[in-house]
């Protein structure tokens, strides 16, 4: 009851003043003060930091942290002591490493540290070759599930292979990998730059995870790569989750036939509003070229379980960016007799920037029964099947 009523508290100093209060609320108070630290090398604190966190028992509390610009441990070797504290952390985010190569050394002092890490993101993250993506990696021998946020290789003129050989591992890491999420591309003129990074590890994840993947791809720049990471994941690829702002990417394949075990499907921030200026073309109502239809079209496997559409418009007339006639006979298709199609419509609690301007307005309120009318008027056969799932989001 205690641990229940002090996890609603947020703030700091009412957190601290609970730890003080009594010795049986000591415990719970300081596991949610300390939940979750912030190292940034710039911050006046970091003394501090280094201060408070030298006793490993408080150290011990952190679940999460975030690290923004952290130093190599060839480098500094007094913060990474520090870091060596917090031997329960299990959801870890790298921001702007900038790291020009990590040793052995520097690779041990990772997996000491951070060797629980079961959540990994790495944001702004740039090596000089994929191989050496593969060794840091291989630090976080628990990972099951790994963000990768604008990560990148280095220019070229900045590659330094002579004094910065590339590492021997042992292992392919990636064995309890359980979801991989590559977000806001950077590939510059050079699209494969991002493959190019990741393309030697991915190309062993079916040899080594040892269950089924959710990839989750959110970024329509270097969409071009999209078929190369689905095709090389394939088999293990149990679950896809797809977020694009926009319909006509020009892809005439994209990868999904090598997926034959593909469970889940999701497409999210779709009939997004008209007006919105959601492909390169200018022309948002073709329907039947949308990427939806067309990466439906292209499963071949016969144990897709769920298919759902996080549906973000603002107005019944946003829906048409969709040909739901069209998805109604995909879906109807052999392959698919056991899926069910969930449709997840926002509330209008949502706000969408007008991209002429900086106004904004909110969503008019869409009424569950139009929609409802509307769907079955456009997809029939699943609705008559009982197929369909309506969800308020």
């Amino acid at each position: 009851m205690l641990d229940h009523i002090i996890g609603f508290i947020r703030d700091k100093k009412a957190l601290k003043a609970c730890a003080l209060t009594h010795r049986s609320w000591t415990l719970v108070s300081q596991q949610r003060l300390h939940a979750a630290r912030v190292y940034h090398p710039s911050f006046n604190y970091n003394k501090e930091f280094a201060h408070w966190y030298s006793k490993p028992t408080i150290a011990a509390l952190v679940r999460y942290m975030i690290l923004v610009r952290p130093p190599s441990p060839t480098d500094d070797v007094t913060t990474w002591t520090v870091f060596s504290r917090f031997t329960r952390v299990t959801k870890l985010t790298i921001a702007l490493m900038d790291w020009i190569y990590c040793s052995a050394a520097d690779r041990d002092w990772l997996s000491v540290a951070f060797g629980q890490v079961t959540e990994l993101t790495l944001v702004c993250g740039a090596w000089r070759h994929g191989e050496d993506l593969v060794f840091f990696l291989s630090a976080f021998h628990k990972v099951t599930r790994l963000r990768l946020d604008e990560c990148r290789l280095l220019p070229e003129m900045e590659l330094d292979f002579e004094r910065f050989p590339c590492q021997t591992i042992e292992t392919i890491p990636g064995s309890k990998l359980r979801s991989l999420a590559v977000i806001g591309i950077l590939g510059g003129p050079n699209q494969l730059n991002p493959l190019r990074l990741i393309g030697p590890w991915l190309s062993h994840l079916p040899k080594v995870v040892e269950e089924g993947l959710h990839f989750e791809w959110l970024s329509g720049t270097g969409f071009a790569t999209f078929p190369h990471y689905v095709r090389t994941m394939g088999p293990v690829l149990a679950q896809l989750d797809v977020s694009l702002v926009g319909d006509n990417y020009s892809c005439s394949n994209f990868g999904l036939e090598t997926c034959t075990q593909l469970q889940n499907f999701i497409a999210s921030r779709l009939c997004q509003p008209q007006g919105f200026p959601i492909n390169n073309n200018g022309d948002n109502n073709n329907g039947d070229n949308h990427w939806v239809s067309r990466m439906l079209s292209q499963v071949r496997s016969s144990y897709v379980e769920s298919v759902r559409f996080n549906l973000e418009p603002r107005s019944l007339a946003d829906l048409r960016t969709l040909n739901f006639k069209l998805i109604d006979i995909i879906l109807s298709q052999a392959r698919f007799a056991k899926t069910t199609l969930t449709l997840s419509l926002a509330t209008s609690t949502q706000r969408y920037r007008d991209w002429q301007g900086s106004q904004e307005g909110p969503i008019h309120d869409l009424d569950m029964d139009d929609f409802t009318s509307f769907i079955q008027n456009e997809m029939e056969n699943l609705w008559a099947q009982g197929r369909i799932v309506l969800v308020a989001a």
